[in-house]
């Protein structure tokens, strides 16, 4: 059966080659490497992504248009790869004639090649400076647009949680809502001057309007942002993510790690901006401002919001054991989770900035009441975020010819200290190597730290990151990356000082404008205990994982894009290696302007181990939500989704989604189990735009 569709999927990838005669249009919804960080943020967290989650960091690499006529130096050099020398000719181009009117003028700059220039176009953008509307409710009100946006989903097989059972263990794990999971979303905003946003959500399993949730959805989040443009420059009130430096002495961000570093290991991002992201976890509730007067900025704050977390159940005084950070109310167990810590943070972040220098100091207080108790597993011996705690930092950015160089310092009073720097060098046009060095010693710890490392937040670490950006032809381009750590002190699965390293490349070659072929491997390796029962000391075993992966786009027609792509994956203990597993897809998409509808279908096959040598593989999905979902055992699996644009205003989105495995009769475990070897899942979203 595998061979006989193996065949058939063969016939379809050859023929893409025969049918590809039109212009490019191979981008999509994401660029490829976005699409493999995807991957390897589903494999760290195993959940889907809010497009809000990661899109709004720099280093998640999504093509963002900027402005060349008003953009930050700092930008223009971390996120369209810019080097120093390029950006003062623009600058001094800009200063001496006027702001840029048409992208040829770029050729009349010094340094601006055509390989720069077709490289950054489909980045950039060129803005007139427009006068700014004032804070009149009247003006405001004719250029005031939004977006209302519903999202529904449910798995349609019976999972046990929802099942009735009798006795006291099992009625406690059982699921008091329904499999249904919604999600409303709204957002306005007034001319760039005033935005406003709410959103509430529901998982599957949780009670809605009854029960525990009598108030409606289970979670909720809003804010106020408005654009004053004057010394008081930005006032967010409500949910807002907040980011200075490198994110080492404070950082909202839930989604750093060091497989990102291969990719961009460093960060761009604005002081405090609001919090979009239907994540429960994470983020600051409060207010915040952004102040500026010419070269001097700072950034105040105050933050107070509740947290789930375990409760000792032989400790009388509700004693914490641990924070909880899933953000799911299903069972009575978790319902008597929610709400349980109160934390408290304030303090503030100033900006000395100019035309090659940024210097900055972060000062913050954060306390957490009851506070956790001392830990009694030997890796967490450094992890105490203590019932209150001051931390202080200091981050730079240099602008030099044809490098750039960054770094921030991090101390919690009475405990240790951190660092991370590093450069970016512009080598030339072609060329871009980046190195960072990180050091979290195993006392340094608190809960906002999130920078660069293998362990969130930050500590017990040391290592080296380097990447390279090549474009070796017109038609060839490659990313490589690697890091090489330590962990000084014992971690998690592991009794001992251990190390490991990572090591990527991705190619890119297209032959022609409508055919695009990209090739990736990633190796890691590390060590990690035994799991052998008899072992009264843990010994520890060396791993290795290797993932190859092959991807053809090809435009077959004005409308219609060809894809498919190939995954090998190998592990390695104690130098012997697993046995192999694959991933074989094929999509198609129907996409044009004479239709309003759009098609994405895929149909895969796959053949792993186990669930430890599972693969994620990149899926479209409904707007605003990234899906990588993980491909194990052996089956099939295919989804298909269309969106309907029904009027200027109205976009509707239907997904369906279905995996069947052919060795084995069930799916998952505990109160998620399906007696069943298959999953089918459904999503419906609308969007309605004002």
């Amino acid at each position: 059966m595998l061979k006989n569709n193996m065949l058939l999927m063969w016939l379809i990838l050859t023929s893409m080659m025969a049918w590809s005669q039109v212009a490019d249009s191979l981008t999509g919804e994401l660029p490829p490497e976005a699409e493999y960080l995807v991957e390897e943020l589903s494999g760290i967290y195993e959940e889907e992504f809010d497009a809000a989650d990661i899109g709004s960091d720099s280093r998640f690499p999504v093509p963002l248009r900027i402005d060349l006529n008003n953009a930050d130096p700092f930008l223009m050099a971390e996120k369209i790869r810019l080097s120093p020398s390029q950006i003062l000719h623009l600058r001094d181009y800009i200063r001496d004639f006027s702001p840029l009117l048409t992208v040829y003028e770029l050729r009349a700059i010094q340094g601006f090649d055509t390989a720069t220039i077709q490289r950054i176009l489909p980045l950039i953008t060129l803005q007139p400076i427009k006068e700014r509307i004032p804070l009149h409710p009247v003006a405001l009100l004719r250029q005031t647009h939004g977006t209302l946006l519903v999202r529904y989903g449910r798995v349609f097989e019976s999972q046990e949680g929802y099942l009735v059972s009798s006795g006291d263990t099992a009625i406690r794990d059982q699921y008091l809502g329904d499999p249904s999971k919604v999600l409303i979303r709204f957002q306005a905003r007034a001319a760039g001057r005033i935005s406003l946003g709410m959103l509430a959500e529901k998982d599957a399993g949780e009670q809605l309007f009854k029960g525990t949730q009598k108030h409606g959805f289970d979670h909720y989040k809003a804010f106020l942002a408005i654009n004053f443009n004057k010394v008081l420059k930005t006032l967010i009130i409500g949910d807002y993510h907040l980011g200075f430096g490198q994110g080492l002495t404070i950082s909202s961000s839930t989604l750093m790690n060091s497989s990102r570093g291969l990719y961009q290991p460093y960060k761009f991002t604005s002081p405090v901006r609001p919090n979009t992201s239907s994540g429960e976890s994470g983020g600051f509730r409060g207010i915040a401002a952004d102040f500026r007067i010419k070269k001097l900025s700072w950034t105040i704050f105050f933050s107070g919001k509740k947290m789930d977390a375990r409760l000792d159940p032989d400790d009388s005084t509700g004693e914490v054991l641990s924070w909880i950070t899933t953000g799911y109310h299903r069972t009575l167990d978790e319902i008597a989770r929610r709400n349980r810590v109160q934390s408290l943070a304030y303090g503030g972040h100033a900006t000395f900035r100019n035309h090659f220098l940024q210097a900055g100091i972060t000062c913050f207080q954060s306390s957490f009441r009851p506070a956790i108790a001392a830990q009694d597993k030997p890796y967490k011996r450094f992890m105490d975020p203590g019932g209150t705690m001051t931390v202080l930092g200091t981050d730079f950015r240099i602008l030099l010819p044809e490098v750039v160089v960054f770094g921030e310092a991090s101390y919690r009073v009475g405990k240790g200290a951190g660092m991370i720097a590093g450069m970016l060098w512009y080598a030339n046009a072609r060329f871009k190597h980046t190195l960072v060095f990180r050091y979290y010693p195993p006392g340094f710890y608190h809960p906002y730290s999130c920078a660069v490392g293998h362990h969130q937040p930050n500590n017990n670490e040391k290592g080296f990151s380097w990447s390279l950006e090549a474009m070796l032809s017109k038609n060839l381009t490659t990313t490589a990356g690697a890091s090489i750590f330590w962990f000084p002190w014992i971690s998690y699965r592991l009794d001992k000082p251990g190390a490991g390293s990572e090591f990527y490349l991705l190619s890119s070659y297209k032959p022609a404008v409508h055919t695009q072929l990209l090739v990736r491997f990633h190796y890691k390796k590390g060590i990690q205990n035994r799991t052998l029962p008899e072992d009264v000391i843990k010994s520890s075993s060396e791993i290795s994982s290797f993932l190859a992966s092959a991807q053809l786009n090809c435009q077959a027609s004005p409308a219609v894009t060809l894809k498919g792509q190939l995954y090998v994956t190998v592990s390695q203990t104690d130098r012997v290696y697993g046995h192999p597993g694959y991933l074989f897809s094929a999509d198609i998409q129907y996409k044009t302007n004479s239709w309003p509808m759009e098609l994405n279908l895929r149909y895969a096959l796959f053949d792993t181990r186990s669930y430890s040598d599972r693969i994620y593989a990149y899926e479209r999905d409904v707007l605003y939500a990234f899906s990588a979902p993980a491909y194990y055992s052996k089956g099939i699996r295919f989804y298909a989704m269309a969106r309907c644009i029904a009027a200027k205003w109205l976009d509707v989105w239907i997904r369906y989604s279905r995996t069947r495995f052919t060795d084995q009769p069930t799916i998952g475990s505990g109160p998620d189990e399906i007696l069943a070897p298959h999953k089918s899942e459904l999503k419906v979203q609308v969007r309605y735009r004002f």
